[in-house]
Formats: C-alpha cells, structure tokens, sequence
C-alpha cells in the first residue's frame, strides 16, 4: 500500500499543469455545499420568493451530493486514464444513469442510518464511516462491469466489500484524512476560498487510496486498463 506522502505526491502530480480544469470540475459542489453551510450555522438569507425557502439547506446539500458522485467518478477515471481530464467534463459529471443515482440514494441513506446509530458514541461512528467509504467508489466498479446488476444487491455488495477492504485499512486512512486538517483549518480562516484548491487536491488524493486499494483486492473489485 502506498503511504500518505506518496499518495499526496500523486495527487500533485496528477494536478500539475491541470489545476484550472481540476477546479472548474470540483468548484460547484463546494459553491453549494459552502452556501448549505451558511444557512445551517451564518446568517445567509435566500430570497423569500425563492422555489427553495422552505428548505434551502436541504436542497442545495441534495444537489451538492449528486453533483459531488459525479465529480468522484470522474476523478476516478483521471486517476485510472491521465487523457480523462482533456474530455468533455460535464458529460462524466452529469452522466450517471438514473440507476446509479438510485442505488446511491439507498447506499446513502442505508449508510447514513448506520452511522447516526453509530454517532450516539463518536468513536463508532468514526468507525463507520471508515469502514463504508469505499462502497460509492466500488459501486461504480462493480455497476461498470455489469450494467445490469440488480440496484439493491449492488448497494449490499458495495457496503458488505467496503467493510471488508477495510479490515486493517481505518486507521491508515483516518491518518491520511487527518494530515489535511491543517489545510482544512486555512481553508476555514480564508472564508471557504482556500476549498477551490483543497477540494480536488483532497479528492485526487482520497481516490487515489481507492485506486490502491483495489488492486490489492483483485479477486473481489473488477479491475480497469
């Protein structure tokens, strides 16, 4: 397995010379989630003839998640085929299929459950959340290789190999999500602008962890070019 330094080397290698493109991908679902926040914890107001005043937060976090699948799968693919990036973006952003949008939904709302269970303490929900933050990414490894897999047992596969990859992987991935905590941190004390250059470095990075991973685990994840 790849250390974090190595991992965090890739990312920027990835990045070299394509930061503009990385950001135009990356910077819509931060805008959103940026303003979703801003409503729940400042004083951000949004017209009150707006189609969403009612629940705002609600609606601009929906799309965010949508828009943020997209953008995952997306930089899966670059990590996986460098000429990804010189495509046409808003094709892979919006072009997840009505079945794969559902089978996140339940992923999501299944994994949502399970780790507002496990919140109760914050140790377990920090297990949980470690412990199913591969499945988004081997859905669409798994949805790839056979487009007609049934919704339902795809979430199930992806959760139950989620767990199991994870085995002896939490802490090494808390540490790499960890080691971002400082820029995190300046991100926040610049007013949310440092995410446009944190959010794909983030991401590349995280993916990256996935990329590894799975070829660690050949006989369970499908394998791509």
């Amino acid at each position: 397995m790849l250390t974090n330094s190595e991992l965090k080397k890739n990312a920027r290698q990835t990045l070299r010379g394509n930061w503009q493109r990385a950001i135009k991908l990356t910077i819509v679902p931060v805008i959103l989630g940026l303003i979703s926040w801003g409503y729940l914890y400042g004083n951000f107001k949004w017209p009150s003839n707006s189609f969403f005043v009612d629940q705002p937060s609600l609606s601009f976090t929906i799309v965010s998640v949508a828009l943020s699948i997209g953008v995952m799968y997306t930089l899966l693919d670059w990590v996986r085929d460098k000429d990804v990036i010189n495509q046409s973006l808003p094709a892979h952003v919006f072009g997840l299929s009505i079945n794969t949008m559902l089978a996140l939904l339940v992923q999501a709302l299944f994994m949502s459950f399970v780790i507002l269970i496990g919140s109760l303490l914050i140790v377990p929900g920090v297990i949980f959340w470690l412990m199913f933050s591969q499945s988004v990414y081997i859905y669409k490894d798994q949805h790839e290789a056979d487009p007609n897999m049934n919704v339902w047992s795809g979430v199930i596969n992806s959760v139950s190999l989620s767990e199991s990859m994870m085995i002896g992987h939490k802490w090494e991935l808390f540490k790499l999500k960890l080691s971002f905590l400082g820029w995190l941190l300046l991100s926040i004390a610049t007013f949310g602008i440092g995410f446009i250059w944190l959010a794909p470095y983030y991401q590349l990075t995280v993916t990256g962890y996935y990329v590894a991973l799975a070829a660690e685990n050949r006989e369970q994840i499908p394998q791509h070019a």
